[in-house]
């Protein structure tokens, strides 16, 4: 399952860039927006596809989760990650502000382990 969600979305991926990079010329500003789109747009994609494997391992008893330090600031942007996209279906807008005080400040949470 693995190889056939991520095969074609690095391609996806890789070609978007290509263009992204203007190897074979110019593109006029909508086209280099479009691809920027598409490129931001693959790389979240395949990041939600890995988690969503990497859960299934969770689940199936084949990959360990154990405790380790997280920085809330990184928590948080990546929280915001996952939920800007439906925020954006509703014409909502989303800013993160991270208080000073709190920017390398660190917690306890579970992160991946070894895979069995």
């Amino acid at each position: 399952m693995s190889h056939e969600l991520r095969t074609p979305l690095n391609a996806i991926i890789g070609f978007s860039q290509v263009l992204h990079e203007k190897y074979f010329g110019d593109l006029n500003d909508k086209q280099s927006e479009y691809v920027t789109d598409i490129v931001d747009s693959g790389k979240h994609l395949l990041s939600l596809i890995n988690d969503i494997l990497d859960l299934s391992k969770i689940e199936a008893g084949k990959m360990e989760l154990e405790v380790s330090e997280v920085k809330i600031s990184d928590l948080l942007q990546n929280s915001l990650v996952m939920i800007k996209e439906k925020a954006l279906v509703h014409s909502l807008s989303l800013d993160l502000q991270i208080a000073e005080n709190i920017n390398g400040t660190k917690i306890k949470g579970m992160s991946e382990g070894s895979s069995r």
